[in-house]
């Protein structure tokens, strides 16, 4: 055998073994897992679901002109929502109107995008309440809203406004306004 045909038996053995390395050193091919796409899982119309109190009474209720349910992320879009906080000393509820929603997977929160109303009627010792806002955040087991937009508050013949805004729907009920706060405050 001569030099030269040694020196290719070589270079034939090598790349083999360099395949053979390489062959086994790569990842093995696993199963493609099929993605899952962001598709309804379940819908309804005239949806409406409410939480009662342990006893009985009704604590809030959930109701939208319609929902649908994703499997992917386990979130829940809601058309034209409507979320009422009923109030345990039988004043008046909270009333929460929205032209869209997105309930977040584990249900505890609930995305309110476009214009968002806020209203709350009169009652003996209960001044009616009206805010107007956007982009609202409820929080929905400690009763607690929340938005970083810009919010009016009006209680006839008082208004005030503000950026950003905090709601406490249950004792001790809290309505703050977190900036730019300016008002008109009429005595009665």
């Amino acid at each position: 055998m001569t030099k030269q045909a040694g020196g290719y038996l070589l270079l034939a053995i090598l790349a083999l073994l360099s395949w053979w390395l390489a062959d086994r050193m790569s990842p093995q091919e696993s199963p493609l897992t099929p993605k899952v796409k962001h598709s309804p899982e379940y819908f309804s119309t005239g949806f409406t679901k409410t939480v009662m109190n342990n006893d009985g009474t009704p604590k809030q209720r959930l109701a939208a002109q319609s929902m649908i349910h994703y499997r992917d992320d386990d979130t829940t879009e809601l058309t034209q929502p409507v979320i009422t906080f009923f109030q345990a000393d039988d004043s008046p509820p909270w009333v929460i109107h929205s032209d869209h929603g997105l309930v977040s997977s584990d249900r505890d929160e609930i995305l309110l995008g476009g214009r968002v109303l806020i209203t709350r009627e009169a009652a003996p010792g209960v001044s009616p309440v009206k805010v107007i806002t956007s982009n609202l955040t409820i929080h929905r087991s400690s009763n607690i809203a929340e938005t970083p937009d810009h919010a009016d508050l009006i209680s006839p013949p008082n208004r005030i406004s503000g950026t950003g805004m905090r709601v406490h729907f249950q004792e001790p009920k809290t309505l703050s306004l977190l900036a730019n706060v300016r008002g008109k405050y009429e005595p009665h």
